[in-house]
């Protein structure tokens, strides 16, 4: 199963397959298509998936969601974003040593604290757990508007949880790719608009077709239109209620309180994207006070009326960057959950003042599409060849001086935002000999990696003007690189390598939007003109300071600490299974030996062996609820199970040959008849040979006749004389013998075949 999709949501996870046949999507443990996105610790155990969701309610605390809204904030700046994810949170948010997030939970008896690489990690193992294990390569969706901490987290997560990935897609690039991958028969381009209304962002992009390639014209992407946005809405509605009729406060305080105040906010939001109204009922809130009060749609969207406002101007920013208008848009294609809510439909239709298309699965699609893509990529599967063309959803830009001050520090654009992945671009550092240079993205500034470039001229150089170049490569995955670095030296005068330099550093700094044919052009010239006026030298490799990501040390923690906790998953739910076999074993057997000789088991064992096993039983049952049966392992419990098993073994046995006696009896006088049949019907069968086969039918008839009788006669608390293995045994031995004597004969009478 290398031909994977992973669509790692903020509320659910979808698992896209490939085969021969199509693209399916794989159901989890609970036979659902999505898996949340929910990681409970509790005890010594983590719980992720289904079985998370059934402990968030009374183990808040120590839940883990929304995850992706946590990935890449960091606790420098007190924005809006970062308070509503701190309300959003029923756990603890800490900040790490370099102002990232931390959670902390409760986990093993102490109070941990989990990076979300780590945490991400643990949705990807439990997702290639319901593969079960078969993902080595796959394409992984990230959101339209994914900074680079946010790539950089998917990946490193992805190593911990021991998973290649090939590419990482937007939401919107995957569906459009799902939607225009089987359109073939096409015949002039056309531009759709795909719309994500997802749990955590609304993503717009204008999208061109053609037969054998989608290209990313522009989009958009806000979180101030969402599901999570109107769950928050709808929770704050609730409140407000609580405190005016029920005088209820501070319900935001208490972990497991926020959580039920959510789920009722949520089951709201999807009772009323298809009804009127909705009772909204939380038993024992606060102070065994139950809440009741009824919501109408009406009321619902004028709760949301200002976030709605957001949805015209999310459109026509996408148009704009993509430079298309409305009258362009061959189709509107809206996908995600909160598309299903009909005001959410009817603001999206009246911007274009068209209806909207629902073609695709809103839920699958983008799943789907990163399987196709990934279908593209691997050598497994033969598909058509289909381009993508997907665009940067921020920008790149560099930063030097001559010292680590920052004194006097020139910066320019390296990769415009909306410019075409993968890409690659020079940076030439001229009048200087040593350079601090710093890599960031916009418009989060997000430092990306700084190094220091510097050359120490040789006696035959030290007169000699030179300039520093470094190539830098952005990638498929949307990070950036040094590809390649060298030394420039003049060929001719020095003026001329001056004002080359000079022209090379006044063009990268160029912050104009062009097209990739474009700079292509301009880049190939300069590079030839260079190469007129310059020689290269090879720079010595530099030394880079990474600052996002996590680094080879602490991948190396993480890695080993995220094993280890995959092999104690292992054996607690070994120890869980083995636990439950014992326990079950005790009770069933209890049970079936309650009532001595008249329960199902007392007629099959004498009274002190009956008494023998009662006793076992009962030390056991005694242990097992006992402080040293909790904290024991796998193998105890295997072993205390196998000696009780070994204890009642012989009356199982005992009860079982009672219980197949008649069947197997049954089958010795079928084949008694059976053979019978055979010889009457065998018209050309000599007399000898009929009379040697009922010589033997006879034989084992009056023997079975005979055991039965014996049988009858035996106690039920006696090993019997003769089993029922015994019995098929001699039912196969007739079959044999007559099938032996008669084919022996038929094949004495056929004629013999000429050699010639």
């Amino acid at each position: 199963m290398s031909v994977v999709g992973l669509d790692i949501g903020n509320y659910s996870s979808k698992i896209a397959i490939a085969h021969r046949g199509g693209i399916d999507v794989i159901m989890n443990e609970a036979s659902n298509r999505e898996t949340p996105s929910t990681i409970t610790f509790s005890g010594e155990e983590r719980f992720v998936g289904e079985s998370a969701v059934m402990q968030e309610t009374s183990n808040a605390q120590n839940t883990v969601k929304n995850l992706l809204r946590l990935i890449g904030q960091t606790f420098q700046n007190e924005t809006d974003e970062l308070s509503k994810s701190k309300l959003l949170s029923t756990s603890s948010l800490l900040q790490s040593n370099d102002g990232k997030i931390e959670i902390e939970v409760n986990c093993e008896g102490t109070k941990k604290k989990f990076s979300h690489e780590r945490l991400l990690s643990m949705l990807i193992s439990k997702l290639k757990e319901i593969a079960n294990n078969g993902i080595t390569d796959c394409v992984l969706i990230i959101p339209d508007n994914s900074a680079i901490g946010l790539r950089q987290a998917f990946l490193d997560a992805s190593k911990l949880s021991g998973i290649s990935v090939l590419n990482l897609i937007h939401s919107t690039t995957a569906a459009s790719l799902n939607w225009g991958f089987y359109k073939t028969n096409e015949e002039k381009n056309q531009i759709v608009c795909f719309i994500d209304c997802g749990h955590l962002y609304f993503n717009v992009s204008i999208v061109e077709f053609s037969s054998d390639q989608l290209k990313v014209l522009g989009r958009f992407s806000t979180n101030k239109i969402s599901s999570s946005e109107i769950d928050l809405l709808i929770s704050k509605h609730i409140v407000k209620i609580c405190e005016e009729k029920y005088k209820l406060f501070d319900l935001f305080n208490s972990s497991k309180t926020k959580m039920r105040i959510f789920k009722a906010a949520e089951k709201t939001k999807k009772v009323l994207s298809a009804n009127l109204e909705h009772i909204i009922h939380i038993e024992c809130l606060k102070n065994d006070v139950d809440v009741t009060f009824t919501l109408k749609r009406e009321e619902l969207e004028e709760l949301c009326a200002d976030m709605l406002k957001n949805i015209p101007e999310s459109i026509h920013s996408a148009l704009q960057t993509a430079k298309k208008s409305i009258s362009d848009i061959s189709f509107i294609e809206v996908i995600g959950g909160t598309s299903l809510i009909p005001f959410i439909q009817k603001s999206i239709s009246d911007v274009f003042g068209k209806p909207i298309s629902r073609t695709l699965n809103s839920s699958e699609t983008a799943a789907k599409g990163a399987c196709l893509m990934c279908a593209t990529l691997s050598v497994s599967l033969k598909v058509k060849n289909f381009t993508v063309k997907d665009i940067l959803p921020f920008s790149v830009s560099a930063k030097y001086s001559k010292n680590q001050k920052k004194e006097t520090s020139q910066t320019f654009v390296l990769f415009e935002k909306d410019c075409e992945m993968p890409n690659k671009n020079t940076l030439i550092l001229n009048e200087g000999d040593s350079f601090f240079v710093e890599i960031f993205s916009s418009p989060d500034n997000q430092t990306i990696m700084s190094f220091n470039a510097s050359y120490q001229p040789n006696e035959n150089e030290k007169n000699s003007k030179f300039g520093i170049k470094i190539v830098f490569a952005l990638s498929v995955f949307g990070l950036v690189s040094i590809k390649e670095t060298s030394i420039l030296f003049p060929e001719s005068s020095e003026e001329k390598i001056s004002e080359q330099l000079q022209s090379n550093s006044q063009e990268n700094s160029n912050e104009k939007n062009e097209e990739k044919e474009e700079n292509s052009k301009v880049n190939s010239e300069n590079q030839k003109n260079s190469s007129e006026l310059v020689k290269q030298k090879q720079l010595p490799k530099i030394e880079m300071c990474f600052k996002i990501g996590l680094s080879p040390s602490q991948l190396q923690t993480e890695c080993e600490d995220e094993w280890k906790a995959i092999q104690k998953d292992i054996e607690n739910k070994r120890k869980k299974d083995k636990r439950n076999d014992l326990e079950s074993f005790i009770y069933e057997m209890r049970n079936d030996l309650n009532g001595g000789s008249k329960s199902k088991l007392g007629k099959f064992a004498k009274e002190e062996e009956q008494k023998e096993i009662l006793s076992a039983l009962d030390v056991d049952q005694e242990w097992l609820y006992s402080e040293e049966g909790e904290s024991a392992d796998s193998a105890t419990y295997a072993r205390k199970l196998l000696i009780l098993k070994q204890l009642s073994g012989d009356m199982i046995y005992r009860f079982k040959e009672y219980e197949d006696r008649d069947s197997s009896i049954s089958e010795v006088y079928s084949s008694i008849k059976n053979n019978k049949q055979i010889i009457e019907k065998s018209k050309n069968l000599e007399n000898e040979i009929k009379e040697k086969c009922e010589i033997k039918i006879l034989e084992i008839e009056k023997f079975v006749d005979a055991i039965k009788f014996k049988l009858k006669s035996q106690l039920l608390y006696e090993n019997p004389i003769f089993s029922c293995n015994d019995f098929r045994l001699l039912a196969q031995e007739l079959d044999a013998f007559c099938r032996s004597v008669i084919n022996q004969k038929v094949s004495q009478q056929l004629p013999a075949l000429s050699s010639n």
